[in-house]
């Protein structure tokens, strides 16, 4: 299983890699809702989430956590993003999560939301497409395994716990890392 995962990740990274050496743009994002190619901006991954509507949630908990400092440095990652729609649906548990009380259960729900390297929704979707089970999985930095597959157009991500999320809205770039919105937090609280 870890093999495979490792292959996995390896073949994600290498179609990535493939695609930073090709002189075209990158291609938009094979969702529904997806409508601009993906375009790097020099500021953090972080950084671009204070100033992007339905992000204020994610952006403060990275703040509180400290884990916006990972989206600084020389690495690559993934953030897969809830939406201020998606802790809402939590309630007062979200609230409640958010509050600087809880800076280790929430900086824990985050690194399950983070994936080592930097992918984008069509990367995600072509390697679905190469799987023969039509999906993927990879571990978040939380050792979580994530299981990635198409729905219809959409892209979703489940939890070994069952939690599951839809990828929507357009990627947010920064220098080095990016965050593809979720419409749901990937924790069952």
């Amino acid at each position: 299983m870890q093999k495979r995962m490792i292959a996995l990740q390896a073949m994600v990274a290498g179609t990535v890699l493939l695609a930073g050496c090709s002189k075209k743009e990158p291609e938009a994002a094979p969702t529904a809702t997806a409508s601009a190619a993906v375009k790097p901006s020099d500021k953090s991954v972080a950084a671009l989430l204070e100033d992007t509507d339905q992000q204020q949630n994610t952006a403060e908990a990275l703040k509180v956590t400290g884990l916006s400092g990972i989206f600084a440095s020389k690495g690559s990652y993934t953030l897969l993003a809830p939406t201020d729609d998606a802790f809402g649906k939590l309630g007062h548990a979200g609230k409640q999560l958010i509050g600087a009380e809880n800076t280790a259960a929430l900086a824990a729900l985050l690194k399950g939301h983070i994936l080592p390297g930097y992918l984008t929704p069509t990367d995600i979707a072509k390697a679905i497409e190469k799987n023969k089970s039509g999906t993927i999985k990879m571990q978040s930095m939380a050792g979580q395994e994530l299981t990635f597959a198409k729905d219809g157009n959409a892209l979703t991500v489940t939890t070994a716990g069952g939690a599951t999320a839809r990828l929507g809205g357009d990627p947010i770039a920064g220098k080095g890392s990016i965050a593809l919105p979720i419409d749901t937090v990937l924790k069952k609280i």
